[in-house]
């Protein structure tokens, strides 16, 4: 059902419905880290304290979905329906009936709504962004938001389309090329899936980057190194390799407008890839970036599109259990607000204090409480 109402300080409405999406995970709920304590491969639990002790920052639930609800209620009242996709539990804060339990402005999507059953549990961000446009009931263009973004200034839909420029994909500039993106003739050669008379064995000479690690035969191989940038590597090796790309753009923390029939036909022709990092259950250094490769495949496409190189966003990575990064942020926020406001988790073990100046902090700037919060 579309929403009315305000168009948000827009000289106009979208042409169409938009929905915004988060993804969210209440880490410290015990369900939650006793799965992932099964599922976790054994060579992370033995690097880690708690067992998943390096993973904590990328699960932690510092609270910061509900004042990025706020501020989409104060700066971007003309989005339609807000998805939230959760393993099995939402929020004990949030109203999944308000206004209307047949209408509510918040609604759930479960990761067994979008998923294949054989794919759950999941623990990986890149494999729920690979699904989340399976949402059913979702519209045909959405806002994809992380739990840590936040809007500062009003957003329109021109600011993410318009008629002139087509979509407006927002760029860090070029990435730079992985170190090594050579592959042994040897690989090269038995990197087609479908060739059954080759070995279906990870090749150890051929688990790199540049053969896209045996054309995906070593898919299950734990390599050490942060698989976020081995896996941005593979994402630029994937569009050398089939799209015949020397430059590949990165991208900001920041929403994006997605269109699922682009995302449909994008997953179409990197289909074997998407079903893998969907498989991956823990991020992996052969995973589908999603930003990174929606961004590049609507830029490369076909698709009318333009780069910005113009992100409007203020990036704090908390990476120091102290109050003072709080207290900077704020004052950027109140004297020189950009659009966009992305707070990273960068921090290792508990931070109860970070936690508690964060939640002032949001209160201070989004002080008005939204009508799908519980009292």
């Amino acid at each position: 059902m579309r929403r009315s109402g305000s168009h948000g300080g827009c000289d106009m409405p979208p042409p169409h419905p938009v929905d915004a999406v988060f993804s969210w995970v209440n880490g410290s709920d015990t369900l939650f880290q006793e799965s992932l304590l099964v599922h976790l491969p054994e060579e992370q639990k033995a690097n880690n304290k708690r067992g998943y002790g390096t993973l904590q920052n990328r699960f932690r639930d510092l609270g910061q979905l509900k004042y990025s609800l706020r501020s989409i209620e104060k700066y971007a009242p003309w989005i339609n329906q807000i998805w939230l996709v959760v393993s099995h539990k939402s929020p004990s804060w949030l109203n999944t009936t308000y206004p209307d339990s047949s209408n509510p402005r918040v609604r759930i999507a479960y990761h067994i709504d979008i998923f294949p059953n054989s794919d759950l549990p999941t623990f990986n961000s890149n494999a729920i962004e690979a699904n989340m446009h399976k949402i059913p009931g979702l519209s045909k263009e959405f806002l994809y938001f992380n739990d840590d973004l936040s809007l500062t200034k009003t957003i329109c839909y021109s600011d993410f389309w318009t008629k002139e420029s087509g979509y407006i994909m927002r760029t860090t500039g070029n990435l730079p090329a992985p170190h090594n993106m050579n592959c042994p003739k040897k690989c090269t050669d038995r990197r087609n899936f479908n060739d059954t008379a080759t070995s279906a064995a990870c090749d150890n000479e051929c688990n790199t980057v540049g053969c896209l690690y045996d054309g995906g035969r070593c898919d299950m191989e734990i390599l050490s190194g942060d698989s976020y940038w081995k896996s941005r590597d593979f994402n630029y090796m994937l569009f050398h390799k089939f799209m015949r790309k020397d430059r590949i753009y990165g991208v900001h923390h920041i929403p994006l407008l997605v269109n699922t029939h682009i995302m449909e036909e994008l997953q179409h022709f990197f289909k074997r890839f998407y079903e893998a990092t969907s498989r991956h259950r823990i991020r992996t250094h052969n995973d589908i970036q999603f930003q990174t490769m929606y961004t590049n495949w609507v830029l490369v496409g076909g698709y009318k599109s333009t780069e910005s190189r113009d992100s409007d966003v203020i990036f704090f990575e908390i990476s120091k259990p102290k109050a003072e990064g709080i207290y900077k942020i704020f004052q950027r926020v109140k004297t020189a607000p950009k659009t966009f406001l992305s707070i990273n988790d960068k921090l290792e073990g508990d931070a109860p204090d970070i936690a508690r100046n964060l939640t002032a902090f949001y209160n201070d700037v989004y002080t008005d409480k939204a009508g799908f919060e519980n009292a």
